[in-house]
C-alpha cells in the first residue's frame, strides 16, 4: 500500500475558483505518480480541484472557516510550484494574494485577510514551495 502523511481535509465534490491570474497560452493539470488527475490550472485562471484533493489547511495559523477555501487554493498552487509545473519566482506571490482574495469572497474579515496573506509573504512559506517539500509516498506492508 502507497500513501502520504500530514494532510488534515480532502475535498469531497470537484469544485472550481477563478483567479485572478492567468497563465498565458496554456493549461496545467496536477496529477500524482500514477496519472490521477487531482487539479487543472486552466490558461484563462480557472483553478479546478478533483474529489479526494487532500491537503493540510492553513500552516501555522487557526484553520478558521473563512479560511479553508483559501488554504487549499493556496496548497495546489503550491504543489504546482514545486513539481515545477508553475515558475516559483512569478507564482510565489501570485499564491499568497489569492489565499486573501479568497478569505475575502469567503466572507472573512480584512484585517484576517491581510494578516494570513502577510504571514505567508513574510514567513518560512518559501520553503513550501521547493521539491524537497513534497510529502514523500510511504509504503506499508
Amino acid at each position: 500500500m502507497k500513501y502520504s502523511e500530514g494532510y488534515d481535509y480532502v475535498t469531497r465534490a470537484r469544485d472550481s475558483h477563478q483567479c485572478k491570474f492567468v497563465i498565458p497560452g496554456r493549461d496545467i493539470e496536477l496529477k500524482t505518480q500514477s496519472g490521477h488527475l487531482l487539479a487543472t490550472l486552466r490558461a484563462d485562471g480557472l483553478l479546478t480541484w478533483e474529489e479526494y484533493y487532500a491537503w493540510d489547511g492553513a500552516s501555522y495559523s487557526p484553520d478558521l472557516r473563512s479560511v479553508k477555501r483559501g488554504s487549499l487554493i493556496h496548497d495546489i498552487i503550491f504543489q504546482m510550484i514545486r513539481l515545477g509545473l508553475l515558475e516559483r519566482d512569478k507564482f510565489y506571490h501570485l499564491a499568497n494574494k489569492e489565499i486573501q482574495y479568497c478569505i475575502i469572497q469567503d466572507k472573512g474579515f480584512q484585517i484576517t485577510a491581510w494578516a494570513y496573506y502577510r504571514g505567508v509573504e513574510t514567513s518560512f512559506a518559501y520553503k513550501a514551495t521547493l521539491p524537497r517539500s513534497e510529502p514523500p509516498i510511504l509504503v506499508a506492508p
